[in-house]
């Protein structure tokens, strides 16, 4: 029968705070903190990359809540709008586009979270 780990008097067993202290030793860091900090920059790295079209860079779950918050539920409005904005060649372009028709004529409002969200994924468009 296998012997069970001798526990230090800690929580953890003995053989598991040895490997924290190679760990430690060896490069200052467990693996588990090494790639943790991996993903962070690359999800940072992702989040930073410029889109080069919006209609394919909006997922379909922000795409049907744009369409039904932002839009009233009109499809063709926000597809229109989507087209219009990509043939945009700048972002104060595409702002102004956005303020003269959309939050004036559709009435969206700045503190909204979802028109926040949109109009950042409109600012990487442009980035």
């Amino acid at each position: 029968m296998p012997e069970k780990p001798h526990y230090n008097g800690h929580t953890e067993p003995a053989a598991t705070n040895i490997r924290k202290d190679i760990n430690e030793l060896v490069n200052g860091n467990s693996l588990n903190d090494q790639l943790r900090q991996s993903n962070i920059e690359v999800g940072q790295r992702l989040g930073e990359m410029g889109i080069q079209d919006l209609k394919n860079a909006i997922g379909i779950n922000d795409r049907f809540r744009f369409i039904e918050e932002l839009f009233r539920g009109e499809k063709n409005m926000y597809e229109r709008s989507i087209k219009t904005i990509n043939e945009c060649t700048s972002l104060q372009e595409a702002n102004n586009w956005i303020e003269r028709e959309l939050k004036v004529k559709e009435g969206w409002l700045e503190d909204n979270p979802l028109v926040q969200q949109f109009c950042a994924i409109v600012k990487k468009r442009f980035t």
